[in-house]
């Protein structure tokens, strides 16, 4: 199991991480910070978590619905809920808060595992015949859980101190408990010890009286009586008249009621041996307090019967008949020792089991299991006895299904297994979705791109297009057009001419000096950015004898340098 909760803590801090990068860092802020007690409600009247609060942070509604889980898992929420819902509240508080702690520390949570693991070993069986011993405990270890919960901030959390703590609580309860399972086990076995004595007591009487005949209201008192006697003799605790004396006195009475039947017995030797047995049986009858009430009856009616022989008279008398010694050892032994051994070794002492008797169930665990006695007992978490069987009986309860035995911690890793392919699943779909996210985003990404480069084209084209408008516009400029130009703010330049060599256009300012040349391109690329703008492109007479003196002006500048070179 302990493998198992890992994985759930492994998985929930996996999840934690996946929402992190889904749904970004300040949808998770309050899991890393003390924020999370204002968010949780360690008043069970309350909800866990707030709807509010899970309508603003979503995955709060994940948290809540994996601790209500776990909770049911390792614990029989439905008895807690209805006797300690402040203890089943403190528990879902301090495990929210350790799983945040797990997240945050980015450790595997071993110490978190050992407390749940803890807790349902000794949880899962209870019900509301736990015992008064047991209810305080949980008492106890609820404000354990409390004091922890109100003390939590952040880093400060310490699962293996907690956990040292509540063992510590249940060993000083368990300790309470001894004396009580012991005083129950010591009871049960002197129950048990006198039950087999008594039944090897019965197969001796029943060896010296089987087949025997005597009245029917002699039957009851002679068997109790001799059995006790047998039993005392058996038992080295309790001493008792010699047994061989015993024995010949019930072979007398046995005789004497023989003798209703017989016809030649002296009566005078009658009177006095009727008396003499009279007497010595009410003297051995002295050491058994429990059939001294019973004895004058029976005296008075067996001496009512030996007048009634010694005088001849036969009276109508109804006879019971002692059986063999050997129909009770047979029924004894209807099951082998073998099999008796089998049936008890599936009751191991410390071992749990549901046991169900007039339609009610309730947890118990095995406290003693004694072979030779044929005897368990089974006690509740408060040590207090729940039920005891000897071979018969627990053979019988076997047969009406009457026991479940509980197996925690296959049942518990069963469903905490479960539990964590459940997290593993929200996680798998938050991965998808994560995954999903990213696709989403390359794709728009992609498609911003495309439009991008699109504006980008559709741009350049635009441009190319008004370059070469404006190139045209170039071929249609007069000497003497005028400009605005952005680096000269408030003045205005005019064009001159175009220099046939290099192609360039020349710019002057109203004066005549010279600002600027630029190619054709250079020109384009001014006009169309508009930081050259065009005034007016009309060319007077006088700026075409301008242009024409400094065209020639410039020829002869480019010959002289042509002939010194």
């Amino acid at each position: 199991m302990q493998a198992s909760l890992q994985l759930v803590n492994q998985e929930v801090s996996s999840y934690f991480g996946l929402s992190r990068k889904f749904n970004g860092s300040a949808h998770l802020a309050q899991l890393e910070s003390p924020a999370i007690n204002k968010v949780i409600a360690i008043d069970p009247s309350k909800p866990l978590i707030a709807d509010n609060s899970i309508k603003q942070m979503p995955y709060l509604g994940f948290m809540v619905n994996l601790v209500e889980r776990m909770s049911k898992a390792i614990l029989p929420i439905e008895s807690l809920v209805k006797a300690h819902p402040e203890f089943v509240r403190s528990i879902q508080c301090w495990l929210t808060k350790a799983w945040c702690t797990t997240y945050r520390q980015k450790t595997k949570g071993e110490e978190v595992c050992a407390v749940l693991q803890f807790i349902a070993r000794v949880f899962t069986t209870y019900d509301s015949n736990a015992g008064g011993r047991f209810e305080e405990f949980i008492k106890n270890i609820t404000k354990t859980f409390q004091n922890e919960v109100k003390s939590f901030v952040e880093d400060s959390h310490d699962s293996e101190l907690l956990l040292t703590s509540i063992m510590e609580l249940y060993r000083r309860f368990e300790s309470s408990t001894e004396i009580t399972k012991r005083h129950v086990i010591l009871k049960e076995t002197g129950l048990a010890e006198a039950a087999d004595l008594r039944r090897q007591a019965e197969e001796l009487f029943l060896d010296e009286v089987a087949g025997r005949t005597v009245p029917h209201w002699a039957y009851d008192f002679i068997s109790e009586l001799w059995i006790s006697l047998f039993q005392a003799n058996l038992d080295i605790k309790r001493p008792a008249k010699s047994l061989n004396w015993a024995v010949s006195l019930l072979h007398e009475l046995l005789k004497s009621f023989k003798s209703h039947n017989d016809d030649d017995f002296a009566n005078d030797c009658v009177n006095s041996e009727f008396s003499w047995l009279r007497e010595n049986i009410a003297a051995l009858t002295q050491e058994f307090e429990e059939h001294q009430g019973s004895l004058n009856k029976f005296l008075m009616q067996l001496k009512v019967f030996h007048e009634n022989l010694s005088q001849g008279v036969k009276t109508n008398i109804h006879w019971s008949t002692f059986p063999s010694s050997a129909s009770l050892r047979g029924k004894s032994l209807e099951a082998s020792e073998s099999e008796q051994r089998m049936v008890m070794a599936k009751f191991k002492p410390g071992m749990w089991l549901r046991y169900r008797a007039n339609e009610k169930h309730r947890f118990c665990r095995v406290a003693f299991r004694e072979t030779k006695l044929s005897l368990i007992v089974l006690v509740n978490f408060s040590g207090e006895k729940v039920a005891s069987f000897n071979f018969e009986q627990l053979n019988h309860a076997l047969e009406e299904q009457a026991f479940q035995f509980i197996s925690l911690h296959s049942d518990l890793n069963a469903t905490v297994t479960k539990i964590s392919k459940e997290v593993a699943l929200c996680r798998e779909k938050l991965e998808g979705k994560l995954e999903a996210a990213k696709l989403d985003k390359k794709r728009r990404d992609e498609e911003q791109t495309a439009r991008q480069e699109e504006s980008k084209l559709q741009a350049f084209q635009a441009h190319n297009v008004l370059l070469s408008e404006t190139k045209d516009v170039i071929q249609t400029l007069s000497p003497g057009a005028r400009f605005s130009y952005s680096e000269l703010p408030g003045q205005v330049i005019r064009f001159m001419l175009k220099l046939k060599v290099s192609g360039k256009y020349v710019f002057s300012d109203l004066q005549g000096r010279k600002i600027a040349d630029w190619h054709e391109n250079e020109l384009a690329e001014k006009l169309a950015s508009g930081d050259l703008k065009i005034i007016d492109n009309k060319m007077s007479t006088l700026a075409r004898e301008r242009e024409t003196s400094l065209e020639q002006l410039v020829s002869v500048q480019r010959m002289q340098k042509a002939g010194v070179s």
